[in-house]
């Protein structure tokens, strides 16, 4: 991973919500977290995901080269588009 897989640009209220969610459980400050740490954030979010939608959430987001863990650009766009539908 380089340096810029560590920026992620926000545009609006939305992106800073979710990354901001996010980011309280990024221990290592590498704009990844372990997978198991997902549902907690969609919950944080407000949304109410079946255990069923919570897998699909984890695996359309999980590093293909870092197995378990989720980095924050892929999380941001699916949860973008998944709140915007759901509006």
């Amino acid at each position: 991973m380089n340096e810029d897989d560590l920026t992620v640009t926000l545009n609006n209220d939305l992106e800073r919500k979710i990354a901001e969610a996010f980011l309280i459980f990024d221990h290592a400050g590498n704009k990844t977290v372990d997978a198991r740490e997902i549902p907690t954030i969609v919950r944080s979010l407000g949304c109410c995901p079946t255990e069923a939608e919570i897998q699909e959430i984890i695996v359309a987001n999980e590093d293909q080269e870092s197995p378990g863990n989720v980095h924050l650009s892929d999380f941001l766009s699916y949860m973008v588009q998944v709140i915007t539908e759901r509006k």
